[in-house]
């Protein structure tokens, strides 16, 4: 066998016929005329609910939207996942694609169309019959979760620590991604990244996170006190880029001057050493850390909070691919401060829902954070919301869904799919009548964030 090429090395786990038998979707598309048609969807993820954070809530979420809608919806994700009402969930994946592929074969007749919730999915697009787009983060294609590892594969497991490298799985994949219907970055920013790393890669829309309609919630009356400051975030050595100790050090350049109120909610191996931070900086008495909050607490939190604060520092090989919590906050009525780093910028609506300081650094954090405190910039509750609003995830659903058709070839546009990578300027993720009512009601010139091409 001739490990140097890829394809070689695949057929080893699939068979001597390289892919694999091919399995026709138990329907057949031809016979489904309408995108309003019931779909199987088949979700593919190794984040799913009792797990935490972005990405995990990204993929619930939508799952949920999708199956209010009429889908079918049967979720293959790792072997602790939660059962979850209304859609069929099926343990087993591991994220090594050499074991994975046969547990996504044992169910192909059920589906019409498969959907991986990490860009190291689309390396089994060449495995299965029915269509399969992909869901790409930004983080996992710096670390990824899902790949060939053959850990479980006689002989090829000694090969393993040489193929997690970015050079084998792309060869790897590289075929594979060719077979995607859709890649789906959550940002202009993301999809940048995806076409650099894999330029065939081409096939790509912009769908950006969405927020639950449970965090859309009415302010807490305001009691007597300083202004609130919130963030929600993990504070973990594995995750640096989240900033707080930036945060933190801002603060302290303010303490003398400004009356605020600090709000910390997230765990992780760094809690304590933020907690010491915060005394060294005298501000003890300002700062509060939750750890970890369940939804519940997170949502009062939310309420009594004037502004919310997230300032991520980025790097070549860890960015913020969105923000779910940005749009969390201002489903609360509560406005955003952030930085120009990664997805942010799709986030964040520039004077709508929050503003940016000039950097992450605690020197441009101070200035930003004083003009809140101070008055000097304030924000429409009503249009902070409307930002929020225009992310609903029956808005995300509507938008998968129509890739989901396409993708299928149940509706027919000439244009579909797009042949580069969009950027937000030219596509997001609202429909004409979401930009319509969402522009009218904040009455802002980003009309150009809410256009939508056909699909």
């Amino acid at each position: 066998m001739n490990f140097n090429h890829h394809k070689n090395v695949k057929r080893a786990v699939r068979g001597s016929s390289g892919a694999g038998p091919r399995v026709r979707p138990s329907a057949d598309p031809p016979e489904r005329t309408g995108e309003s048609l019931p779909m199987r969807i088949g979700f593919l993820t190794l984040d799913w609910p009792p797990m935490s954070g972005g990405m995990a809530r990204f993929c619930h979420e939508t799952a949920a939207a999708l199956a209010r809608r009429g889908h079918d919806i049967v979720v293959l994700a790792g072997r602790n996942a939660a059962d979850v009402p209304g859609v069929t969930v099926i343990r087993g994946l591991i994220g090594d694609l050499s074991h994975d592929v046969h547990l996504v074969r044992a169910h192909a007749e059920k589906i019409d169309i498969w959907h991986g919730w990490e860009h190291g999915f689309g390396g089994l697009a060449d495995s299965v019959a029915a269509p399969m787009v992909v869901t790409v983060h930004g983080n996992d294609l710096f670390s990824p979760k899902v790949y060939y590892r053959f850990t479980h594969t006689p002989m090829l497991h000694r090969l393993a620590p040489r193929m997690s490298t970015p050079t084998w799985q792309r060869r790897m994949c590289r075929a594979s991604f060719e077979r995607v219907a859709a890649f789906l970055p959550n940002s202009a920013n993301t999809a940048r990244l995806l076409t650099g790393h894999y330029p065939e890669c081409c096939r790509a829309l912009v769908v950006p996170c969405g927020v639950s309609d449970s965090f859309f919630q009415a302010r807490s009356t305001r009691t007597p006190g300083p202004p609130r400051l919130l963030t929600v975030c993990t504070l973990s050595s594995v995750r640096p880029r989240k900033n707080v100790t930036g945060i933190l050090q801002a603060l302290a350049l303010l303490k003398e001057a400004h009356a605020f109120g600090y709000d910390v909610v997230g765990d992780g191996d760094r809690l304590e050493d933020h907690r010491s931070l915060a005394a060294s900086l005298g501000l003890a008495d300002r700062v509060r850390f939750h750890g970890p909050v369940a939804d519940e607490g997170l949502k009062a939190l939310y309420r009594a909070a004037d502004l919310f604060v997230l300032a991520p520092r980025g790097s070549d090989t860890d960015v913020e691919g969105f923000g779910i919590v940005y749009l969390e906050a201002n489903a609360s009525g509560v406005p955003v401060l952030a930085v120009r780093t990664g997805g942010v910028t799709d986030a964040v609506c520039d004077g709508v829902s929050g503003y940016f300081a000039a950097s992450p650094e605690p020197g441009d954090l101070a200035p930003a954070i004083a003009k809140f405190l101070t008055g000097d910039v304030r924000f429409d509750d009503a249009a902070v919301r409307g930002w929020a609003k225009a992310h609903r995830y029956e808005t995300i659903a509507t938008r998968v869904e129509a890739v989901y058709a396409r993708a299928l070839g149940l509706t027919r546009n000439p244009a579909w799919p797009p042949k580069v990578a969009v950027t937000l300027s030219e596509s997001s993720v609202y429909d004409r009548a979401s930009a319509s009512a969402y522009t009218s009601h904040v009455g802002t010139s980003h009309q150009a964030m809410c256009r939508m091409p056909s699909v």
